[in-house]
């Protein structure tokens, strides 16, 4: 595998599609636990980059994390794709926020930022046919328990789930900090500045024998807040990939009741809290092996 520190116009400001395979979780991140602490982050550099500004000083970047890739072959259009192995939460959070901060800008009426922010959110229409393929638009597409509500996002509908949310979240506290300056337009300027130059994240690329499954569970399951049920999804739907079965099909048939939020509610089993799909997946799994083992190993069990 390959790795590289890059800022976000390597990883946005170039026409691509970075795709999410539906055997991943939906989109979980949420307020109290991630969006605040990534504005925080956000605001915070920039004011750093304001403050070298007035000194002529350099300001310094501020790195956000790791995403894995994988290549794929380019499907019915002439983008470049790739597959999300590792970082989708990230990197649908980073497109909820500069759609955000677009919002915030056209109702300065900053048409400057506007422009550039586009450039992070959509790809060059005549690269691809979008009366056929229209969500080629897109540089993130997530998994698909999200698409339906992603799409009626970034076209500006709204919405009442959890990537609505984050859009609004991330607009009222951009507007009320660019209220708090004397000169909103020129802070917004340099917050589109530095989401352009001063983000870094590390891209690993994985190349032709690295196995995708193997670094996703390397990735996950030391201490990242990944449920077995989460592995179990990966691992099954890679399997039935790589025997060529319509995946799409077995999803929408068998997996996607799932993704709900209903399934991912926490239940207490004895002294143990888990998701009532982890405990679901436990019984059943009991009941085809006839065997006992511990809620930590479940993932492991059903491997086996």
């Amino acid at each position: 595998m390959r790795a590289d520190t890059v800022d976000l116009r390597r990883i946005f400001g170039r026409d691509i599609r970075y795709t999410v395979p539906l055997f991943q979780r939906p989109y979980v991140w949420n307020r109290d636990d991630n969006w605040s602490a990534l504005w925080e982050d956000i605001r915070r550099t920039v004011e750093r980059a304001e403050q070298a500004a007035l000194t002529g000083d350099t300001a310094a970047p501020h790195f956000l994390g790791a995403v894995v890739f994988d290549e794929t072959p380019y499907l019915s259009s002439s983008l470049e794709t790739r597959q999300v192995i590792d970082g989708q939460q990230r990197l649908t959070t980073l497109q909820l926020f500069l759609f955000a901060a677009r919002l915030s800008a056209a109702a300065l009426n900053h048409e400057r930022s506007v422009r550039l922010l586009s450039k992070f959110l959509e790809n060059d229409e005549d690269l691809f046919d979008r009366a056929q393929h229209p969500d080629h638009l897109y540089k993130v597409w997530p998994t698909n328990a999200d698409r339906d509500e992603f799409r009626t996002v970034m076209l500006g509908q709204g919405g009442a789930g959890r990537l609505a949310e984050a859009v609004t979240y991330f607009q009222q506290e951009i507007d009320a900090w660019l209220a708090e300056a004397a000169e909103p337009e020129e802070r917004l300027g340099t917050l589109v500045q530095t989401l352009r130059e001063q983000l870094r994240l590390v891209i690993i690329d994985l190349e032709e024998h690295d196995d995708a499954q193997v670094v996703f569970e390397t990735l996950n399951s030391r201490g990242t807040p990944l449920e077995h049920a989460d592995l179990i999804k990966n691992l099954l739907f890679r399997n039935a990939e790589r025997a060529g079965v319509d995946v799409d099909r077995l999803y929408k048939t068998y997996w996607a009741p799932f993704d709900q939020d209903e399934w991912r509610t926490e239940q207490t089993t004895g002294r143990i809290t888990r998701s009532r799909l982890d405990v679901f997946l436990t019984y059943w799994l009991t009941m085809r092996t006839q065997r006992e083992f511990t809620s930590s190993t479940l993932f492991k069990e059903f491997e086996r």
